[in-house]
C-alpha cells in the first residue's frame, strides 16, 4: 500500500525566512513571497514517502512558514457522478 503525503498552507504566515523556505520550493525569492502574501490555504506539496515530505515541512517550520502536513496509507477517493443535464 502506497503513502501519500500533503503539505498545506495555512495563511497568514507573517514573516518568514526565505533563507530556509526558498531551497524548499526551488523557486525565486520573490515568488516564494507571492505564495506567502497568497491569503487563502493552497497545497504546496505533494509526495508519496513519508520520509521525503518530514524534512520539507520541518525546514518550513523552522523557516516560519505556517503550513500543515497530513500522511495517510491512501487519500480518500470519491468517485465522481457524471450527470446529464436536459
Amino acid at each position: 500500500m502506497s503513502e501519500h503525503s500533503l503539505i498545506v498552507s495555512d495563511p497568514p504566515h507573517g514573516d518568514i525566512d526565505f533563507t530556509k523556505a526558498v531551497p524548499c520550493f526551488r523557486l525565486s525569492s520573490a515568488e516564494v513571497q507571492m505564495k506567502a502574501n497568497y491569503g487563502l490555504p493552497e497545497i504546496w506539496f505533494v509526495g508519496e514517502a513519508r520520509a521525503v515530505m518530514e524534512p520539507v515541512f520541518a525546514t518550513l517550520q523552522e523557516g516560519r512558514a505556517r503550513c500543515f502536513a497530513a500522511y495517510r496509507p491512501r487519500l480518500w477517493r470519491r468517485r465522481s457522478r457524471s450527470r446529464t443535464v436536459d
